[in-house]
């Protein structure tokens, strides 16, 4: 009752918390959306006003540019000479035009545009009006003066292309009390719209670290990605080939790719190569986004970090289905606003995995706490950078979502290093345990093959011989063959118990020889499919024998039985002798020691010993078989056998 008790409270725990953390996820997720869309009111700077703003504060190196413009649909009015034409409508920054209503009909999103508006500024300080990683080609006129040039522009969507940074910039000076009309010419592309926000950089040290902002940490941090891989490498190759896993790998790898398209380095790249395929970056990030989440699962399966059985087949077929569809509706949504539902109705769906890995985590499964972190890290990077990708954002949210790579960065090195400190702890243990193995079996050699043992049958083998010469054969030859079980005992591991048993019988033999009086042995074998380590059992027969005191009393015995129950197999050796006081002599008798510790050692079996002064003392050892090993016993019928 007790423990289904504590299963029950395992279980309200892990809703509880499991539910925690998906509502911290979401609302983490949401206060980034509500930072970057108050961003302005946050940091203190100006506003448009109508469709005016006014920046004259010296203060103001950076202000995010967003509001409301004049908008021009199919116009590009400084290019085309249209800067008497009237605006089709005063419409807010940033965000997508498709399926606005303008002139009784909506727009389509593969139109071309420019939007317009007026501001003041410091005068006789250069600045820049731009944005980076925006999807499409935009240009940039101050007074009729270009500015800035993005992407390449044209009238057709398809010709339309930018490799995610400014292509040229000249900055302008304003005069003093001069007003600007800032006009931005957008190229037809397949988002509809001027979807990211234009920024406004004064001073030259701003207008250079802002076209290049990020791009050392960021290359810190792939460099460190890069190294995650590379060690993961390392450790695979040093694998045994089933024990090698490569779901980390691809994990790793998508994380680092994911990462990469998601950050304005993407134009080192393609400068390089002379292309400008900037346009389907979001396209590409959710591939390896939705590459990441399956390697993620397939990564924890594979380690047993959590489990499926079949009870959530239907939940797992029910999500397969749901996350085609909306793979489906994410390429099929291209240039629509709805396009983010499909992508938070799979990171909602994704979300769910926190029930198992906080059940892994509760049960102590290995290392299910840190993939709990990483996960969290999943889920929050994936979410702020969609919104970005989607420009449901006005302000990029890659710095952000460095921080949280980093977060799962250092959760998978500290997997790393704990891993390797196991793989450490192991080796010494099986160093440990091969050292403690050999000095066990000389120690037990040294203990059975006694001078004084061995000058004590040789002389009463001589006698014998005297006597009887055909007893004196059988008295060397059971003395040959307790010579070779002791030789046995360092060479086999286990042997099976009947050739352990016939040893004992050879060695009781030797011992009525030897002190030339009657030893009872008395057996009870229920049980003999089984190995044990070779001479397991004789010290502790042995020991019956000669400190007991069973040969001085005629009822005396020493009894060996055996019995297979709930998957044990069970030895006992009794004798009815003086007994002794466990706590004073067992850690003083060698035999006993060695032979426990061997036992437990190579057959992981547990050594009960009991004695009673003037009672006897009973020795229980158990350890469990493999199963259906008990389909192979041997079930005799009890029998007691006297050895003569």
């Amino acid at each position: 009752m007790g423990i289904d008790n504590a299963e029950e409270v395992k279980k309200i725990k892990v809703w509880i918390f499991s539910v925690a953390l998906i509502v911290v996820t979401a609302v983490m997720i949401f206060l980034t959306w509500l930072c970057s869309e108050n961003f302005a009111q946050i940091m203190n700077m100006p506003q448009m006003d109508g469709t005016h703003i006014d920046i004259g504060a010296e203060d103001n190196e950076y202000v995010s540019l967003y509001g409301h413009n004049e908008f021009f649909y199919n116009k590009w009015i400084v290019t085309d000479g249209l800067e008497a034409a009237e605006p089709d409508a005063v419409v807010e920054v940033p965000k997508a035009w498709t399926g606005w209503e303008l002139n009784g009909s909506k727009l389509d999103r593969f139109g071309y545009a420019s939007y317009r508006w007026t501001m003041t500024v410091e005068p006789g300080v250069p600045f820049i009006i731009y944005t980076k990683n925006f999807i499409g080609a935009y240009r940039v006129f101050v007074n009729g003066q270009l500015c800035t040039e993005y992407g390449s522009m044209s009238k057709d969507p398809t010709e339309t292309a930018s490799d995610g940074v400014c292509s040229s910039v000249t900055p302008y000076i304003a005069e003093e009390g001069e007003l600007l009309t800032v006009v931005v010419e957008l190229s037809a592309s397949e988002t509809g719209g001027l979807t990211s926000s234009m920024c406004y950089v004064r001073g030259e040290w701003a207008i250079a670290n802002a076209l290049r902002y990020g791009d050392t940490l960021a290359c810190v941090i792939l460099g460190a990605l890069l190294m995650l891989i590379l060690i993961n490498l390392v450790i695979n190759a040093g694998q045994e080939k089933e024990g090698r896993d490569w779901t980390l790998t691809v994990f790793l790898s998508a994380l680092a790719l994911m990462y990469f398209f998601s950050l304005d380095l993407y134009w080192k790249i393609s400068e390089t190569d002379n292309i400008m395929i900037y346009n389907c970056i979001a396209e590409v990030f959710y591939a390896f986004a939705v590459l990441l989440g399956v390697a993620f699962v397939v990564h924890l399966v594979r380690t047993n970090v959590i489990k499926f059985g079949r009870k959530n087949l239907p939940v797992l077929i029910g999500s397969g289905i749901v996350n085609l569809a909306c793979i489906g509706a994410y390429y099929g949504l291209i240039g629509y606003n709805e396009r983010i539902i499909p992508v938070f109705v799979q990171i909602g769906v994704f979300t769910l995995l926190y029930f198992p890995l906080l059940r892994a985590s509760f049960d102590r499964v290995k290392f299910a706490a840190l993939y709990t972190v990483i996960f969290f890290g999943i889920i929050f990077a994936m979410g702020i950078t969609f919104m970005d990708m989607l420009n449901f954002v006005i302000i990029g949210t890659e710095s952000v979502a460095t921080y949280a790579i980093v977060f799962i960065m250092i959760a998978v090195y500290a997997i790393y290093l704990l891993r390797i400190r196991e793989q450490n702890l192991a080796a010494l243990r099986a160093e440990e345990y091969r050292r403690r193995i050999t000095e066990i079996k000389s120690a037990i050699l040294r203990e059975q093959i006694k001078p004084h043992f061995v000058f004590n049958c040789l002389a009463s083998i001589q006698q014998i011989y005297h006597e009887n010469l055909q007893e004196g054969d059988r008295a060397l030859e059971s003395f040959s063959r307790h010579l070779r079980a002791n030789i046995d005992a360092d060479e086999k591991v286990v042997i099976p118990f009947a050739q352990e048993l016939e040893n004992i019988l050879n060695y009781v033999k030797l011992e009525q020889m030897r002190v030339a009086k009657e030893i009872n042995l008395m057996l009870d074998v229920e049980f003999w499919d089984f190995e044990i380590p070779a001479l397991a059992l004789q010290p502790f027969v042995e020991n019956a024998i000669k400190h007991s005191g069973i040969l001085d009393d005629e009822d005396g015995y020493v009894l060996i039985a055996t019995e297979f129950a709930d998957g044990k197999v069970v030895i006992t050796v009794e004798d009815n002798g003086c007994g002794f006081d466990v706590d004073a002599v067992g850690e003083k008798s060698v035999g006993l020691r060695n032979s426990r510790e061997r036992l437990s050692l190579m057959t992981g079996a547990e050594t009960e010993i009991v004695s009673r002064i003037g009672e006897g003392t009973r020795i229980t050892i158990s350890f469990e078989m493999e199963s259906g090993a008990d389909s192979g016993a041997k079930n005799g019928s009890e029998a007691e056998h006297e050895d003569d």
